[in-house]
């Protein structure tokens, strides 16, 4: 089995993580995101592109520091469909107890500010 490298990964983590193509119906363009929390309490990003195997991957961002060992983490990416602009999301649970979500517009790069979840 691949593996990516990281040592550091909490056996509580919960895995969340989302794959797309980069050109439409090119298996050969996929990229995929993880993010996975560490035994400090960080949540953090991983990314690949392409099908090499396990060599490509990349730790390329913390998303969260701090964050309670086990906190559920979820992922997804929305497709704008005429335009094919992704933006990834991904919610934790903070140490407060509250749920953060942030986003990523993938064409631009970066990651917004933590933004609480409240109804």
């Amino acid at each position: 089995m691949a593996s990516l490298g990281v040592v550091n990964v909490s056996p509580a983590t919960t895995i969340a993580g989302y794959g797309y193509l980069t050109v439409q119906s090119s298996l050969s363009a996929l990229a995929q995101r993880l993010f996975y929390q560490t035994t400090t309490g960080n949540i953090m990003s991983a990314y690949h592109s392409g099908l090499t195997g396990s060599a490509g991957w990349v730790v390329d961002t913390t998303i969260a520091t701090g964050i309670p060992l086990g906190a559920p983490i979820t992922a997804v990416i929305a497709v704008q469909q005429n335009t094919r602009q992704q933006v990834a999301i991904v919610q934790y649970t903070d140490a407060s107890g509250l749920l953060n979500s942030r986003f990523s517009v993938l064409d631009e790069g970066g990651w917004s500010a933590p933004i609480i979840v409240t109804t």
